[in-house]
């Protein structure tokens, strides 16, 4: 777990100084709470830093791309050049970086062969390997699990990509509703548990990482206290539970 989480809301990673936002940031400062904008936008840009080829399978297929044949630093330069508002990318870039762009950043090829995301006139990179670490930091900070595949047969492929537009025709289906915040969810639930002190004003001046250690903190407990009925009632066996998942320091995972 990164230190930086509970520490404060500034971290740097390989010459980049990271910033992690509040909740507040976020959300923004619109008094109505149904403007969901800002929010939105949040997660579209984090989205650039937690998409991988699995998650993009359909679209790199209908492209004729094997998506089990691309990185996650190349799929992360193709979004990269294909997101076209670089006003908002800029304007996000503040919840993101201290010292750092995004919508001032182009994709550039080095004497070497490699590509890297980088701004001419600052000297500012992104290579695979600043890319690997702050991608890492941003998914973990939002409590979000990149989406992974194993190396697959091609008919396992082409089975497993018919399953995903299954699934992608459905998400769309329930994505077409109005967008709903999911921290407006989260700040309900926090907010009414016994053991978290902050209120609903204050919990938004909370940065996404500690707010996200709370939440996890909270199940985890929930999650051990549960087992513990199981196991006090006999309907489910100690022996047969991994001692770990009895732990609910979430700290030490």
């Amino acid at each position: 777990m990164n230190p930086a989480f509970w520490k404060g809301n500034t971290t740097n990673v390989c010459g980049l100084s990271i910033h992690i936002p509040t909740i507040r940031e976020i959300q923004g400062d619109s008094e109505d709470i149904f403007d969901t904008k800002d929010e939105q936008e949040y997660y579209r840009v984090l989205g650039l830093f937690a998409e991988t080829p699995a998650s993009q399978m359909i679209e790199l297929n209908d492209i004729g791309v094997n998506y089990m044949e691309v990185s996650d630093f190349e799929m992360f330069l193709c979004l990269m050049k294909s997101f076209e508002d670089k006003d908002l990318l800029n304007k996000k870039s503040l919840l993101f970086f201290n010292n750092l762009r995004l919508g001032d950043m182009e994709v550039f090829i080095q004497k070497d062969g490699t590509a890297i995301l980088g701004n001419p006139i600052s000297g500012a990179y992104i290579d695979e390997q600043i890319y690997n670490r702050i991608s890492k930091l941003f998914c973990d900070m939002n409590n979000i699990e990149k989406e992974t595949c194993k190396v697959l047969s091609e008919e396992s492929r082409q089975y497993f990509l018919e399953q995903k537009r299954l699934e992608r025709m459905l998400q769309s289906k329930r994505q077409a509703k109005e967008y709903t915040s999911s921290l407006n969810s989260y700040i309900v639930a926090l907010v009414n548990d016994e053991s978290f002190s902050e209120t609903y004003d204050s919990v938004r001046d909370m940065t996404i990482g500690r707010f996200n250690l709370s939440l996890m903190q909270i199940q985890g407990r929930y999650q051990v206290d549960n087992l513990n009925r199981g196991i006090y009632s006999g309907s489910i066996s100690s022996s047969k539970i991994d001692p770990e998942k009895m732990s609910w320091l979430y700290i030490n995972k």
